[in-house]
């Protein structure tokens, strides 16, 4: 899979060059906060705290220097202090010669980008490598970024992925149709600050539901079609001889707001009648109690610290923040 999406990025790319040598040809200058296009190439457009490795020559005697770009986006090189925040090292390369030819005689410079720092974009969801942020280093497609990560899992929603920029606006991308049917055009290019979120296609999205006290193996189970109470108890290999059966409690909705359901399987069992048997719902959680629980919103409070460690390590971060703002599918 990782192999096929490389071979599409590679072509999108060759691409994606021609077609902008087109467009600067043509006067128009494609830009973003991280590159600019004005010499008819994609150039990487230095942010404060890149790190610069800069090199001045005074005729065959040559001097290294390392510049962090400072929160004002100047650097110091020498004698000297110019502005390299939002230019491209090319221009920096220019003003450097001009700053220091008031000390130097015809000094040559030469400025390499050591440390990308500056500029970031974050890549969460369905990716073979966990979330993190990715350094910019110029002109990014969406493509690009998500090979950065390694490609994606086999259940990504390829066709909806997200992007969300600083302030909010979101936009969806159809990157199955940018690598596999050749709408290279609409690979969207990446900016500083933009988050993509590559979801799970809705069928491989997981389903869980959770239970946990006086049972003999407390943990998650999935959540089949017609799943009930009594099955998820099974499950998990029955209940404890301490169970107070009387007292079940089903926690729905989300641990913030949660609707708290009374189930007397104790009366089940001794009518002999499971119609009252509940089925259940993605994410609920099911409590076992040895004892009886006068105020459970109370007692809910008190132990949702490890009712969130006790679900974290059975079924991963985006579930639980599902059961704590109470998803439902």
């Amino acid at each position: 899979m990782t192999k096929i999406l490389i071979m599409s990025c590679v072509l999108a790319c060759s691409l994606l060059s021609n077609a902008l040598v087109s467009l600067a040809s043509g006067g128009i200058v494609e830009k973003n906060s991280t590159y600019t296009t004005e010499s008819g190439l994609p150039e990487y457009l230095i942010a404060v705290g890149d790190v610069l490795e800069v090199k001045v020559w005074r005729g065959f005697e040559e001097k290294k220097y390392e510049a962090v770009v400072k929160a004002d986006g100047f650097i110091t090189v020498g004698v000297v202090d110019v502005k390299a925040g939002d230019k491209t090292v090319r221009q920096v390369e220019a003003d450097l010669r001009t700053a220091l030819s008031e000390f130097i005689k015809e000094p040559k410079t030469e400025v390499a980008i050591k440390e990308y720092r500056g500029r970031t974009a974050t890549l969460l969801g369905a990716i073979q490598t966990p979330a993190k942020q990715y350094q910019l280093r110029g002109k990014t497609t969406l493509s690009q970024l998500v090979i950065m990560a390694g490609g994606f899992t086999k259940d990504a929603d390829m066709e909806n992925v997200r992007i969300t920029k600083p302030d909010g606006r979101m936009t969806k991308a159809n990157l199955f149709q940018v690598m596999f049917g050749g709408d290279v055009l609409n690979d969207i290019v990446i900016d500083n600050g933009d988050s993509v979120y590559v979801p799970l296609k809705p069928e491989a999205e997981e389903r869980n539901v959770f239970v946990f006290g006086q049972v003999n193996s407390p943990g998650v189970h999935k959540l089949s079609t017609n799943l009930t109470l009594l099955q998820v108890i099974g499950k998990a290999g029955g209940y404890k001889e301490e169970a107070l059966l009387d007292e079940i409690r089903v926690i729905r909705g989300g641990l913030d707001r949660p609707q708290i359901i009374a189930i007397n399987v104790k009366a089940m069992f001794d009518e002999g009648d499971i119609t009252k048997d509940v089925p259940l719902q993605k994410n609920d959680i099911i409590f076992v109690p040895k004892s009886k629980i006068a105020n459970w919103n109370a007692f809910l409070a008190k132990i949702r610290p490890t009712l969130d460690l006790l679900i974290l390590p059975f079924a991963g971060t985006q579930v639980i923040r599902d059961v704590i703002k109470g998803k439902q599918q």
